[in-house]
């Protein structure tokens, strides 16, 4: 009898000591599920859609030329940095038609920047576009940003800063032109050799209004630690806002990929 006990016992120890076994894995399992799904939230590719606006207007400066012009914020709002060089604004009609669709292709010179955005950073998007038909009847724009997680092995990227930004408005008989302008600086110990520059423009509200940018032509490099003037007009403000313009946002970065072999 007595063997009979010392025999359950042991049976019983080793059923205990099985289920803790099975326990411990399941609780590893569980772990590392948990731990790839943090991950992959973490690496997900997030952005949001902070404003938008579209203008559709006669330039009567260039001979009463029809012009579209349309303006977003983009902010990244996930944990990981981001490029949002894929986008696509769609102009849609009282009943949600598509009219016409628009890319960074559809303007010339540069009408998005900084096309790498870290979390928390806004970018501006601005093109300013011939409508594909006469007096199109535009109610609203969807805009879709497409944006991928950057390598950052491949990439370095450096936020700059801009001194005593302000907003220069010139009002003349067709309504007035715009630019923006201010001491950009780079605080880093790294050259700057390819500085992407975007800023959007607000009311006195702070009522988003537009975007400006470099022009097509324009390039700007920057030692470490020197700073130099910026100014940004392109693809510029539609005549009857540029009166509203009060204040100004920069976002400004140097970009550079790093091409392995």
């Amino acid at each position: 009898m007595k063997k009979k006990m010392l025999f359950g016992s042991a049976v019983l120890s080793m059923g205990l000591l099985l289920a803790g076994c099975g326990d411990e894995e399941a609780s590893t399992s569980k772990n590392s599920s948990s731990e790839e799904q943090t991950e992959a939230t973490q690496n997900e590719a997030k952005v949001k859609v902070m404003d938008k606006k579209f203008y559709l207007w006669t330039d009567e400066s260039i001979g009463d030329m029809e012009q579209l012009s349309i303006y977003t914020m983009i902010k990244n709002t996930g944990k990981t940095t981001v490029d949002i060089s894929n986008f696509r604004i769609t102009s849609l009609d009282k009943d949600g038609s598509v009219i016409q669709t628009d890319t960074s292709s559809s303007t010339l010179g540069r009408s998005f920047a900084p096309s790498v955005l870290k979390p928390g950073q806004v970018s501006y998007i601005g093109l300013q576009v011939d409508p594909n038909i006469p007096n199109p009847d535009i109610k609203d724009i969807q805009v879709d940003v497409n944006p991928t997680v950057v390598d950052m092995s491949l990439v370095d990227i450096t936020e700059l800063k801009v001194k005593n930004g302000k907003a220069n408005v010139d009002l003349d008989n067709w309504g007035g032109t715009a630019d923006v302008t201010g001491l950009l600086q780079n605080h880093s110990k790294k050259d700057a050799l390819n500085v992407e520059a975007g800023a959007g423009v607000f009311d006195k509200d702070n009522n988003f209004l537009g975007a400006l940018f470099l022009s097509s032509d324009e390039t700007i490099t920057l030692g470490p630690k020197q700073s130099t003037g910026l100014q940004l007009g392109f693809p510029g403000i539609p005549s009857s806002e540029v009166k509203k313009i009060d204040h100004v946002d920069f976002s400004v970065s140097n970009v550079e990929y790093d091409v392995q072999d």
